[in-house]
């Protein structure tokens, strides 16, 4: 067997080698290539190793028509691909470092419009990696337009000299209008040959209805309400138009694919949208462009480009905080009111919002297309079932999780590896907006994982600010999942929340009314309480140390469903408490009572819960 393998091999090489010679012997005779013979091979060689990721008709070399050109353009768009693919990969780890916020879909965007014309730019910046991410955007958006127009008319006026220069034009205006709209693993522009970019674009625009072929933007086309000083406020009426004013930031009214909350905001909450453009600022400057959103009732949030806390555009905040962050608002607040829904957009509402599908249908059976599941998505917000969720298009379960649903075990499971990346990093994202408050029980859960260790304690410092020690009635209640210090503690342990409290506290309770189970250690400064004269534990204990000696006024003890307690000072708790008269030690089974235990205590109760102290 060994030996037959090794002739076939051998037979297959033999074969490829003498397909070689032959194709190199027609491009160089018949087609008059001069390329030389090593960078034929080259583009042979790879042929053979992007062969099954072309089209059917495309993996036969040796059919007459296929060129040597047609030949390149594959390989070289192929190429081009996997260097964004690297580039994007390497991007991202240093816009980690730099604690930048990327949306990916934008990434991916930017890098593939920057290897198109990445030839023409100064030598000096033809290294994407050496920018970073805002600058990258500054260098594009102002230079793109320009060089792939130059680059495409040089290119199809050498392939073929019948196109006018208003064919090419005309195609080249099409394409940048539709950008957003292409396919990220379409051939780069400047790897496709004027026929391929032809039918692209023109495939593209023929699936859009009328309606649809004028809703491209153009920055300049965008409505505004004031323009002067250097200080422009757009107010966008559509989603596209949105996406056309990001300037590279990620505010979710203006990302790419499946993260865009356009509708949810506009229809769903009747938010009014401002971008607002202050191009006396350098352009990385947080104040440089920022979103305002103005609810029915004239209230005013703002995300700035840091898109986050205060200014994530989530909450209204004074109109005073607005002009400190832009003093030239300062007497525009009249300009900036909310407009009422069109009927446009009534009707849209209508259409969607009273659509009911039970949880064992597929959304597209019910509803429609991924566009009607989208808006009908974004207009109620609803939350859907398992069997709905695995059943819709990557896109479309990357809006559910961006309309801020939590995925169920089941749904993590039919989630495709780039649909989880998503997820976690919008979780992220998230988190790193909150406060203390705003924390779910599956937020703290989702943060004591391992894979976001890091997060939290990067986290730390702002919660520790946030901790709602109230105890200036005499009581330290740390109750979860209400209160914010049993969020803290929930997070961090018990040490912070005691180090802040007032030693002078008559009495301390913990609870754990959640559905969530925490073991904590009880730390040992609670000896600084020395006047408590009352501890409630509930669901929180895992251990409790002999630096409780030091409350000498506690005279009741209350440790009630404390499953991981197995054992108590009782050295301390039988003989250095002389205020102690009472225990309550309730479904706690692990506890182990010391043989001496009845000379101290008898029970209260008569089932042997409650102890008094004997006398």
């Amino acid at each position: 067997m060994k030996l037959l393998d090794t002739l076939k091999k051998n037979i297959i090489l033999e074969v490829s080698e003498k397909v070689k010679k032959q194709l190199i012997d027609r491009y160089k005779n018949v087609e008059n290539v001069t390329d030389d013979e090593d960078t034929i091979v080259s583009y042979l060689n790879d042929f053979e190793k992007y062969k099954n990721g072309l089209p059917a008709d495309k993996r036969d070399l040796t059919k007459k028509d296929f060129t040597y050109a047609e030949l390149k353009s594959l390989i070289d768009g192929k190429r081009q691909t996997r260097t964004t693919g690297d580039l994007f990969t390497d991007f991202k780890e240093k816009a980690k470092e730099r604690d930048e916020k990327i949306d990916d879909a934008t990434l991916r965007i930017l890098l593939k419009k920057f290897g198109e014309i990445q030839s023409k730019l100064p030598e000096k910046y033809q290294n994407p990696l050496k920018f970073k991410y805002l600058d990258l955007v500054k260098l594009v958006n102002e230079t793109y337009q320009k060089l792939i127009t130059t680059i495409l008319l040089d290119k199809f006026k050498k392939e073929n000299s019948n196109l006018t220069e208003d064919q090419i034009l005309f195609y080249i205006t099409q394409y940048l209008e539709i950008y957003p709209e292409i396919p990220f693993k379409a051939k780069p522009a400047n790897q496709m040959s004027f026929t391929e970019f032809e039918h692209l674009i023109d495939g593209i625009i023929a699936k859009k209805s009328p309606k649809q072929r004028e809703s491209n933007s153009d920055i300049d086309a965008i409505p505004t309400v004031y323009k002067d000083n250097n200080l422009t406020i757009f107010a966008p009426k559509k989603k596209n138009e949105c996406i056309t004013l990001q300037y590279g930031r990620s505010w979710c009214t203006s990302r790419l694919g499946g993260g865009n909350l356009y509708y949810n905001y506009r229809l769903g909450n009747e938010r009014t949208l401002y971008y607002v453009v202050d191009e006396d600022l350098p352009y990385d400057d947080l104040n440089f462009a920022s979103v305002i959103l103005v609810d029915p009732r004239g209230g005013m949030a703002l995300a700035d480009g840091s898109n986050s806390g205060k200014y994530s555009g989530h909450q209204n905040v004074p109109w005073s905080d607005i002009i400190a962050k832009i003093p030239k608002l300062d007497g525009l607040q009249h300009l900036l009111k909310p407009e009422p829904l069109t009927a446009e957009e009534k009707e849209l509402i209508r259409k969607y919002q009273n659509v009911r599908v039970s949880d064992d249908t597929k959304l597209n059976d019910k509803i429609g297309d991924d566009k009607d599941v989208e808006l009908w998505m974004e207009v109620n917000s609803p939350r859907i079932s398992d069997y709905q969720y695995e059943h819709l298009s990557p896109e479309l379960q990357k809006k559910y999780i961006a309309l801020g649903f939590d995925l169920t075990s089941g749904q993590i499971k039919s989630s495709k590896p780039e649909v989880i990346k998503y997820y976690v990093t919008k979780k992220v994202d998230n988190l790193k907006t909150k406060g203390l408050g705003g924390l779910s029980e599956h937020d703290i859960a989702l943060l004591n994982t391992p894979v976001l260790k890091n997060l939290k304690e990067e986290l730390k410092p702002k919660l520790v600010k946030a901790l709602d020690s109230t105890t200036s009635s005499g009581d330290l209640t740390i109750d979860f999942p209400k209160s914010d210090a049993a969020k803290f503690v929930a997070l961090y342990g018990l040490n912070e929340v005691f180090d802040s409290a007032n030693e002078d506290i008559d009495s301390i309770s913990i609870t754990n009314e959640s559905s969530s189970s925490f073991s904590v250690d009880i730390p040992e400064s609670i000896g600084r309480f020395s006047s408590i004269e009352t501890l409630f534990i509930r669901n929180f204990a895992k251990s409790i140390p002999d630096t409780l000696r030091e409350c000498k006024n506690l005279h009741f003890l209350s440790l009630i469903d404390n499953q991981d307690l197995t054992s108590l000072p009782w050295d301390v708790i039988n003989k250095e408490l002389p205020n102690l008269d009472f225990i309550l030690i309730q479904n706690s089974p692990n506890i182990e009572f010391p043989s001496d235990f009845e000379n101290y205590w008898s029970s209260g109760d008569g089932k042997g819960e409650s102890f008094v102290r004997n006398i």
